[in-house]
């Protein structure tokens, strides 16, 4: 098994200072690491990947669709592969 002493922080979408709300579809889970590299860069590159990836809002507040690795359309690759067959 894992390090189970991980810290993991929930992360806002659109932060709470911008109207944020708290329901699920506006938080994730991450790391604590990785929460405050998300919350506090100021690397315009990794801002714009952040974007990108539905990990933070866009300036005017929209959102990407989160992308999740090993998911298309909300099903994981072998769910997928298991209907074609």
């Amino acid at each position: 098994m894992g390090n189970t002493s991980e810290v993991l922080h929930t992360h806002h979408v659109l932060r709470k200072s911008r109207k944020g709300s708290d329901d699920l579809t506006n938080l994730l889970v991450l790391h604590e690491e990785c929460h405050m590299q998300v919350t506090y860069t100021k690397n315009e590159t990794l801002i714009a990947k952040f974007k990108k990836q539905g990990i933070i809002a866009h300036d005017d507040g929209t959102v990407e669709k989160l992308i999740i690795p090993g998911m298309v359309d909300n099903k994981t690759v072998a769910e997928n592969k298991s209907k074609k067959n």
